[in-house]
């Protein structure tokens, strides 16, 4: 092998990976208003409710749900009220009330959930007119107010990171010390009086728009201007991959967060009311259309993240009322609310981010005001009205997001005759009662031990009487995580008993190795806007992913096999030398399990910016090799 970390350090940015791995800790998933939530996984088939508020504090109200750690957040806007919510119950855990005089108008905005705080952006009327922005640092465990800060004119929209509160309001952008709501610092728009909304943030830098159509990129720091446009932006930014995305008009806009020169524009059928979704690779957006109903409907556009290249639309056979919210990407699906046009019942659309095709559609209430949804460890969370009540519902069902660390496993356990057994795993485990004579029954829980695994024993297989030898019953269970043991034992040794993981015959000893982590697959992307040499050894297997667009691999690229059972890859990925025009990127993005041990990366030149991506997540040289 050819190259070195020196090499790869010269040519490789390291950056950081917005995209949150769990829960929706602020508005548009995190810091950077990407919508996407990286490692979660709704629920798609099987669907039930688990649980539902019809809490008083919820009547008449617009709702707004985030999700961090063990709790969801749910927003009364008019009420004026915060709540905490355990997701696997429905149970409120306390409130929060924003303490106003009698008959005052109020907003609240989504929060952001950080390092055990919720900082929350408001308003509240003032006598002589406009209202007064603040925010509020709240406990998360106890939802006592540990400081607020005024934030000017306004409603008060917060994005945090990095210990610090970036705040936009009515004619100023603020930043705020997280831990006692001090200002670091705080810089005006160039039109004074111009609302500014959630900013984004990303290397180093802090992206807003106003309302009167300005875009602005700040060092994150300082708060010095670093670039401004009028763009006529109608949206707030996305940011992912070194671009900054928006809606204009009808219009998707993509340009480089270094200097905010133009890198694409894709012209949609009308207006983009909510900022772009990033993922993998694909920017999706809500397209208004207008139409004769009261409601106007929309369509969801899959849109190629390198070129603004259309590729694919979804609509609802009577078209799709636009959503409150934005989408919001979750594992390898996109989560929109709307309803029918033909009926007006709300719904969760679960669309298959690859192809848009429709994964899973989960009704709500039927009337308008619906939330946007999360999800918090397979389970689906909406707040939807009816009749003027507002609702908080939850949903489980199968996850069925393919590489996903949450994707549930089968372990069966099957014998002709009477066999006892004892299965501890580390992780989830529950009794699968669907599967015939091969099903557990409903009260086959397990128990969990002080550890905090979990252990199922019971017996399963015919009864003695019926036990002829060629009758076979069996125990199934689904399960994530690790088997860390595996006990059978057959009242007569003669017994046939026979363990299964995914529909597989394993023995004890394997099942007992068996690790959610080491049978996952997972992605491995090498990116560059240059012509670059790359070779990739993984011990486990490989594969080319043929179905990235322009970050896929050729069927061609195949790994070849050395002496010590290794697989290595080797190919040259980024356009052509006479279109690396320093914007345009390619990649060769190939699937694997096991341990990657060694990556090299050679660009033609130097100054090409060459990424590496593992699940989406840019990392080192050193960390792939650590994987």
């Amino acid at each position: 092998m050819i190259g070195g970390s020196l090499l790869w350090r010269n040519a490789v940015r390291e950056s950081s990976a917005p995209a949150v791995d769990s829960g929706t800790p602020q508005y548009q998933a995190d810091e950077a208003n990407t919508g996407y939530v990286r490692n979660e996984c709704p629920p798609t088939a099987n669907v039930q409710q688990e649980w539902e508020i019809d809490d008083d504090v919820f009547d008449m109200s617009k709702l707004t749900l985030t999700a961090a750690d063990d709790s969801i957040y749910v927003v009364a806007v008019q009420q004026g009220v915060l709540v905490s919510v355990t997701p696997g119950s429905g149970s409120i855990q306390w409130r929060w009330q924003l303490n106003t005089p009698n008959d005052t108008a109020i907003g609240m905005t989504s929060p952001a959930i950080a390092d055990g705080t919720v900082y929350l952006g408001t308003g509240r009327e003032r006598s002589k007119g406009g209202m007064e922005g603040d925010v509020y640092a709240i406990d998360a465990a106890s939802g006592s107010t540990q400081w607020s800060t005024g934030v000017g004119s306004g409603l008060a929209y917060v994005t945090v990171v990095n210990n610090t509160v970036y705040t936009g309001s009515e004619g100023a952008l603020y930043a705020l010390n997280a831990g006692d709501g001090s200002r670091r610092w705080a810089t005006v728009p160039d039109q004074s009086s111009a609302a500014i909304e959630f900013p984004a943030v990303a290397d180093g830098t802090v992206v807003y728009t106003t309302d009167a159509g300005g875009l602005y990129a700040l060092a994150a720091d300082t708060g010095n201007r670093q670039w401004k446009t009028n763009i006529g932006a109608t949206t707030a930014p996305s940011i992912a991959n070194g671009l900054v995305y928006l809606g204009r008009n009808n219009e998707v806009r993509a340009l480089k967060l270094a200097d905010g020169t133009a890198v694409w524009k894709q012209t949609v059928p009308d207006s983009v009311p909510h900022p772009p979704v990033v993922a993998d690779g694909r920017v999706f957006v809500f397209v208004e259309e207008e139409t004769s109903d009261p409601y106007n409907s929309g369509v969801l556009t899959a849109l190629e993240a390198t070129t603004g290249a259309s590729d694919w639309e979804y609509r609802t056979p009577g078209g799709i009322h636009i959503g409150p919210l934005p989408p919001l990407a979750v594992g390898d699906t996109v989560l929109v609310v709307g309803n029918h046009q033909t009926n007006y019942d709300n719904s969760v659309f679960i669309i298959d981010r690859s192809d848009g095709t429709l994964k899973q559609q989960i009704e709500l209430k039927p009337e308008p005001g619906t939330s946007a949804p999360v999800v918090h460890d397979g389970t689906l969370v909406a707040g939807h009205n009816s009749v003027g009540f507002g609702f908080v519902t939850a949903w489980s069902g199968d996850i069925q997001c393919g590489n996903s660390p949450d994707r549930r496993h089968t372990l069966m356990i099957t014998s002709n005759g009477p066999t006892q057994y004892e299965v501890t795993v580390d992780g989830t485990l529950s009794p699968d009662t669907e599967g015939g004579s091969f099903s557990s029954e409903q009260n086959d829980t397990p128990t969990q031990n002080s550890n905090g695994t979990l252990t199922v024993s019971d017996e399963t297989g015919p009864a003695p009487a019926s036990a002829d030898g060629t009758t076979y019953y069996g125990d199934r269970f689904l399960f994530s995580g690790d088997i860390t043991t595996v006990d059978v034992t057959p009242d007569d040794p003669a017994y046939d008993v026979t363990l299964y993981i995914d529909e597989q015959p394993v023995t004890q000893r394997e099942a007992e190795q068996f690790s959610d982590a080491s049978n996952q697959t997972h992605t491995c992307m090498i990116t560059s806007n240059g012509p670059t040499q790359y070779e990739v050894t993984v011990d486990g297997t490989l594969s080319p992913d043929t179905e990235g667009g322009s970050f896929s691999s050729e069927q061609n690229d195949a790994p070849t096999q050395n002496s010590s059972g290794m697989l290595t890859v080797s190919d040259k990925t980024g356009p052509a030398p006479s279109g690396a025009d320093g914007i345009t990127y390619y990649g060769d993005r190939f699937l694997f399990s096991g341990d990657i041990t060694t990556v090299d990366v050679i660009p033609d030149d130097p100054a090409y910016d060459v990424h590496l991506y593992i699940d989406e997540q840019p990392v080192t040289q050193r960390e792939a090799e650590q994987f």
